[in-house]
């Protein structure tokens, strides 16, 4: 966990809590289609979009939030990468403004999606745990 020296009270901040390195990149775009990108001003846009849609159809899969400049570190951009499974469309978003607000209601967005992956891992996960 990482912390936050500029929160209230020392704790680690929701947008802190969301940065992840990932060992390699998520394409930007739809090879098969530029139709599939998308790009939001706020993650309250993306939301208001997704947030009830049905996860199974339009599955988060990877998302990457990072600071917009090293200059200005409490300015955010995330992007999110989904597959709308039933018609196999890859979708990347780019969210322009993540803001400490919104990185908790997207933390809640994303735990529903992971709830889902973890189900369709189950197989893999519980004969994993057996190997060991």
């Amino acid at each position: 966990m990482s912390t936050n020296d500029s929160s209230i009270d020392g704790a680690a901040s929701a947008l802190d809590d969301l940065l992840a390195e990932h060992p390699y990149y998520c394409s930007e775009s739809n090879y098969y289609s530029n139709d599939a990108n998308a790009e939001w001003e706020t993650m309250t846009d993306f939301l208001a979009e997704f947030d009830s849609a049905d996860v199974d159809m339009n599955l988060v899969f990877r998302w990457d939030i990072r600071q917009r400049d090293k200059g200005n570190p409490d300015r955010y951009y995330a992007e999110v990468f989904m597959m709308h499974q039933r018609k196999g469309i890859f979708s990347p978003h780019h969210i322009k403004h993540i803001n400490e607000d919104e990185a908790i209601r997207f933390r809640s967005y994303l735990e529903k999606h992971w709830a889902v992956i973890r189900a369709m891992w189950a197989p893999v996960s519980a004969n994993a745990e057996v190997r060991r």
